[in-house]
């Protein structure tokens, strides 16, 4: 029976690997103001509130984005701790660019995992459907997976123009800028981490239950019923 298949299949593929490569996740807690290689005596960097207005601005409004990771930066730096980081940013820079570059090949495999696993969700969802199986409620966590995936590309979408931003300003002359930036970038991966971890969580415990669930319906429904004629 081809939609058996499909669940089987389907159950098969629920398990997501992480989507972000640790090398990367290393490297945005690299050379900045609170790190063991420059001053680990300084403060831990950390951001006021979210930063969701920073994806507003345009692509080439660069300045603009810098001057928001700034607001939002809780830290008062001292001189020495500036011209440190100025000295070490270019080489970081020049690391976040190539881990950047290898992650998002990664986080492009996740993203299509994602999608084709939904696709073959709500296939099915709906061949179940015309079989008179009871798809309320996968239909329904199906409708909660596309939620948190879609939080997902939001946050990614935020992370990554982060990273960009890292590596594109001149840091040289403005590391004040380089470290809140950086601190954005890593406030973001940990928002994206959290969210990635969560739907693998939630198509390990809810998805694949309903659709062994199914599968057990469709075993049934091929059963003949005993004292049948």
């Amino acid at each position: 029976m081809r939609i058996k298949a499909a669940i089987l299949l389907c159950i098969v593929s629920v398990g997501i690997p992480a989507v972000l490569s640790p090398a990367l996740a290393s490297a945005v807690t690299g050379p900045s103001a609170n790190s063991g290689s420059s001053t680990s005596s300084s403060p831990t960097a950390t951001l006021k509130e979210p930063r969701v207005e920073v994806q507003k601005l345009t692509e080439d409004n660069l300045q603009a984005r810098i001057d928001l990771y700034k607001k939002g930066l809780k830290l008062t730096m001292s001189a020495a701790t500036l011209a440190k980081i100025g000295t070490a940013c270019t080489s970081a820079q020049t690391k976040l660019k190539t881990l950047g570059s290898s992650n998002e090949k990664v986080v492009t495999a996740r993203m299509n995992v994602y999608n084709t696993l939904m696709t073959k969700l709500q296939s099915i969802i709906d061949r179940s459907g015309a079989q008179q199986l009871d798809v309320t409620t996968l239909t329904a966590d199906l409708a909660v997976l596309k939620t948190k995936v879609t939080t997902f590309e939001s946050q990614l979408k935020t992370y990554r123009q982060d990273l960009a931003d890292v590596v594109a300003l001149k840091c040289t002359g403005d590391a004040a800028g380089f470290e809140a930036a950086l601190t954005a970038a890593r406030t973001d991966q940990a928002a994206v981490l959290a969210t990635a971890k969560d739907i693998r969580s939630y198509m390990s415990t809810t998805i694949k239950p309903q659709l062994e669930a199914l599968k057990k319906q469709l075993d049934a429904q091929a059963t003949p019923k005993t004292g049948a004629n």
